[in-house]
């Protein structure tokens, strides 16, 4: 294998390439650099754990046309005679020559067969592997492994790039897409969804040791853009704007979805180690710790209509639990030391 490689800026400075990840760039560019003289990898696997990239960076490349694998477990990069040329002198033939029956070259890019008798030679080809190539098995929408299966039609997440991504403390990303930004509007049509978006991006990329979990990104977002709506609204009173939108967006609520906005203020101040601790004795342990002015009226109104219960304003609540004064908290909420509720 060679120690050089070269890539051609014809495949890797369009904006196909540009708007992938930059993990599936990067996994493209590793696989480039380990393929033999006719574009093979014989070990994906074991280069994207060596590069700690994901299954969905290969996804991605694959379902972009970029990589095209094999049951066999071997991939190989489709542009390889676009970025490469050897020598006779140098060059070593692969030895994965079942797979490479497999393909032809057209403009110096490889297709396969399916490719070529369902498109013409003169068509650009779809990038879709029949069966006699790769074997489908598609356990769940969500997992596709190379190797035994392969997404032949890319899901929408896949084929349409996503407009920001989020670093979490695996460092790994978090797409989100503008269908996710749609959603987020609706619920917070006070609130510039993308340039909260940019500021929760910045903000992870400079606290590492406070990064999410993929598990619990999406309540770091939800927490983070109630904030800034029930922000968004205190500041339209006090500029003597009347905030009509916003109120249109809260009168009329449901309890279950008074219930649900409260919750998401919570679980993004409260831990939930203290969550989980204080189950039942949850609505205390919210006047306790989220104070008055984070609430709309609507939300307090309800607290104080079903619950019974008044929150604490700013200046009298307490900071969110830590595992070294729980000792407070279990006397202030009458639960036994030592005896966790859940």
């Amino acid at each position: 294998m060679a120690n050089r490689r070269m890539f051609s800026l014809d495949v890797v400075n369009t904006d196909k390439f540009m708007e992938m990840p930059l993990t599936a760039q990067a996994l493209y560019f590793h696989l480039g650099m380990r393929a033999d003289d006719d574009g093979f990898i014989a070990s994906p696997r074991q280069i994207m754990k060596a590069v700690e990239c994901k299954q969905d960076d290969m996804k991605i490349l694959i379902s972009k046309g970029y990589v095209i694998p094999f049951e066999s477990g071997i991939v190989v990069i489709r542009h390889w005679k676009q970025h490469n040329y050897i020598q006779s002198d140098r060059y070593r033939k692969t030895k994965f020559l079942e797979e490479r029956s497999h393909l032809e070259l057209v403009e110096n890019v490889y297709i396969t067969d399916t490719e070529r008798i369902q498109n013409g030679s003169n068509v650009e080809p779809q990038y879709r592997l029949s069966k006699d190539i790769v074997r489908v098995r598609v356990r769940d929408r969500d997992s596709i492994e190379l190797g035994d299966t392969v997404c032949t039609e890319p899901e929408e997440s896949v084929s349409m790039p996503p407009v920001i991504s989020l670093i979490l403390n695996d460092k790994s990303l978090h797409d989100i897409f503008q269908s996710d930004i749609d959603g987020w509007k609706e619920l917070y049509p006070a609130v510039d969804i993308l340039q909260e978006l940019r500021k929760m991006k910045g903000w992870l990329d400079s606290n590492p040791a406070k990064r999410k979990t993929q598990r619990g990104i999406k309540r770091f977002i939800n927490g983070w853009l109630a904030r800034e709506q029930d922000r968004s609204g205190t500041t339209a009173d006090r500029d003597g704007t009347d905030g009509a939108g916003i109120k249109r967006f809260i009168s009329g609520k449901s309890n279950e979805e008074l219930e649900k906005g409260i919750h998401d203020i919570v679980t993004s101040r409260i831990s939930q180690e203290a969550l989980d601790r204080y189950h039942d004795k949850i609505h205390e342990l919210i006047r306790l710790c989220c104070p008055f002015e984070i609430f709309t009226q609507e939300q307090i109104d309800y607290m104080r209509r079903e619950w019974k219960m008044e929150p604490l304003h700013k200046d009298s609540a307490f900071v969110v639990p830590r595992e070294d004064i729980y000792d407070f908290y279990d006397r202030k909420l009458g639960v036994s030391k030592g005896i966790e509720t859940n």
